[in-house]
């Protein structure tokens, strides 16, 4: 198995994040990558609004990740905010490059009062 570990720089704007994501996945599987992971807190900087772009994992973002996947045969792991009342919650999400359902393990952090 040969692992990408994605280093990238993270916005405050999840469809620029998202962007990044797959254009570092097509760079992953080019390179013979069968994983790509990338940092907690991938889907929005952290000290942004994490409330505003917080989403279900099937929401876009997390379908952003799973057509990646499926799309160069790598799995994905990456760090998204899924919404939870009074904290956003920090999933971690892998999305495995065969099709299979997206799943997801909790790394619940409590946002800071803004």
């Amino acid at each position: 198995m040969r692992v990408a570990l994605c280093q990238l720089p993270v916005s405050s704007d999840p469809s620029v994040n998202l962007g990044r994501v797959k254009a570092a996945v097509a760079d992953a599987a080019a390179a013979g990558a069968n994983l790509a992971v990338f940092p907690e807190g991938m889907q929005a900087r952290f000290g942004t609004d994490l409330a505003a772009a917080a989403e279900a994992t099937d929401g876009a973002f997390g379908q952003g990740l799973s057509e990646a996947a499926g799309g160069h045969g790598v799995a994905v792991v990456a760090g998204v905010f899924e919404p939870a009342p009074g904290v956003e919650r920090d999933r971690g999400v892998v999305d495995p490059a065969a099709g299979s359902p997206t799943r997801s393990f909790p790394a619940t952090s409590r946002s800071s009062p803004n």
